[in-house]
């Protein structure tokens, strides 16, 4: 096992006689954990904080100015502990910055969330519940300002059926402004100094304004986001339903083969479709994939509809249950339970959409007759 006085007996300050100095290069965190940002921090004398920065915005240059016979070493113990890395002569070209990435986690497969948090939790340092909070709390980010490769070992940890590890490059996204209520002092001071951007607010509340780029985003936090109830929402980490409209009509014969090659859905099925139509056709998908489907149905005449659900909150209506009492502990372990379940139906408190699928997913393992219901915008 990698131990600090491991690392600690590598005397990464020794010169060669020859004057030739080597470098150990991160190349990615690979399988490493938060733990090793303390160990090699420890054992290399340095702050955490520097350490963490080079691992997971790798590659960078983790130590120079070796030996050979040191470098060898200490890329030794540090590759031990899962981390990708390379020795170079350190007059090499230096590692060229990498772009970055904004991280969040995203489930279409919610009964994947147990195994999503077990992973994740020792890859960030911190507990399991903590993750959770993460995970429920829209948009679910989890990292930010992060390499590819780190993109990359995130999504080789998160390789499960229904799990989206979705990337965001901040400086090319674009961005929403969304509000709580504003008062008319705090409307006329946002829009003196939007005006001053040529832009203006849609609303005093909700989506403010839309489709902003990184630099007018940032500019509107640092005069306004301690002192104003904003947020600025990066769209590419924005969840969606999308919804069929209508059914094709019997003329229409393309746009029925695509509706039963694609969903299933058969020309006998419409008369039942057609009585829950809208209907949604797919759940909490991101921005992406609602995009490219949104797109795809257009092209075979079929008319769509993607409905944004990254901040709905959502309770339980439970109508039937196997036995009282699993499913009384089951709510209070969740915490949506408001009063005891004594009588049916009943209604749980609300919570974010994630969260509120998880949920559902569990109550329905236990044997409960369970649907949704939207709470008021």
């Amino acid at each position: 096992m990698f131990r600090v006085v491991d690392l600690m007996e590598v005397n990464v300050h020794s010169n060669d006689i020859e004057g030739i100095f080597y470098r150990v290069t991160v190349l990615s965190i690979g399988t490493a954990t938060a733990a090793a940002t303390k160990v090699i921090a420890s054992g290399l004398n340095v702050p955490a904080e520097k350490v963490a920065e080079k691992l997971y915005r790798a590659p960078s240059v983790l130590a120079d100015n070796l030996t050979e016979e040191t470098c060898k070493q200490l890329a030794s113990l540090i590759q031990n502990i899962g981390i990708e890395v390379k020795i170079e002569y350190c007059d090499a070209p230096a590692p060229q910055p990498t772009e970055l990435f904004d991280i969040s986690v995203q489930m279409t497969d919610i009964e994947n969330l147990p195994k999503v948090v077990a992973n994740l939790s020792p890859f960030l340092g911190i507990d399991e519940t903590s993750v959770i909070s993460l995970l429920i709390s829209p948009p679910a980010i989890i990292l930010g300002s992060v390499s590819s490769a780190t993109l990359s070992a995130i999504r080789d940890r998160l390789d499960f059926s229904g799990v989206d590890v979705v990337a965001s490059r901040p400086i090319s996204a674009r961005y929403d402004l969304v509000s709580e209520e504003l008062n008319q002092h705090q409307t006329q001071q946002l829009n003196q100094f939007l005006q001053r951007l040529n832009l203006s607010l849609q609303a005093n509340n909700g989506l403010c304004l839309e489709n902003i780029d990184y630099s007018t985003a940032q500019k509107i936090w640092k005069h306004f986001g301690h002192n104003l109830p904003l947020k600025i929402i990066n769209q590419d980490f924005y969840r969606y339903d999308l919804l069929l409209n209508s059914l094709p009509n019997s003329s229409e014969s393309a746009a029925q083969e695509f509706l039963e090659n694609k969903l299933g859905i058969t020309p006998f099925d419409y008369p039942d479709v057609e009585s829950h139509l809208p209907l949604v056709i797919h759940e909490s998908i991101s921005h992406k994939e609602a995009l490219t489907l949104e797109a795809e149905f257009t092209r075979h005449g079929l008319d769509t509809k993607k409905v944004n659900i990254t901040f709905q909150r959502l309770k339980i209506q439970i109508h039937a249950v196997q036995d009282l009492q699993p499913v009384n502990t089951l709510l209070q372990q969740l915490g949506l339970m408001d009063t005891p379940l004594k009588t049916l139906p009943y209604t749980t408190r609300d919570a974010s959409e994630t969260y509120a699928r998880f949920a559902k997913y569990l109550l329905e393992s236990s044997g409960a007759d369970v649907s949704y219901q939207e709470c008021a915008a």
